[in-house]
């Protein structure tokens, strides 16, 4: 089976003569990808994963008796950003929109990424440091 990465950056650049693997490859995920609309928990292990093969830290977030919290805490390179995992075509509640605001008021990060292809998306952005985090990840 011929290795072929998903990731935004890859899609972008493949035709072009200067395309070179990603360095994020990671063929034991292809068939997740090729799923339409994994669990939330799918995206959320492969998540974990990435972050951890790209050299950063990912943590669990689980606050008892504070509903609506992010899923993860994501330190990457002196920075520490909350992402909240969604399926591709979830939405946040209520409670998770007041923490969000929460984290954005008071100078945090915060990520809402949508299903596999926005932990890819998520990844690159953090990669080449393109954007300091505020909103959704598609």
């Amino acid at each position: 089976m011929k290795k072929v990465c998903h990731c935004i950056a890859c899609e972008i650049t493949r035709g072009s003569a200067a395309y070179q693997p990603c360095m994020y490859l990671d063929t034991t995920s292809l068939p997740e990808i090729a799923k339409k609309d994994p669990l939330e928990k799918d995206v959320e292990k492969r998540f974990h994963r990435k972050i951890i093969k790209a050299g950063g830290i990912s943590w669990k977030f689980v606050s008892p008796n504070n509903r609506g919290v992010c899923d993860r805490i994501v330190l990457w390179q002196g920075r520490t950003i909350f992402v909240e995992m969604k399926r591709t075509k979830g939405k946040m509640s209520d409670l998770q929109k007041v923490f969000r605001d929460k984290v954005l008021n008071n100078g945090g990060e915060f990520a809402c990424v949508y299903g596999n292809a926005g932990t890819d998306e998520f990844i690159r952005m953090l990669a080449f440091d393109e954007i300091r985090f505020m909103g959704n990840v598609r």
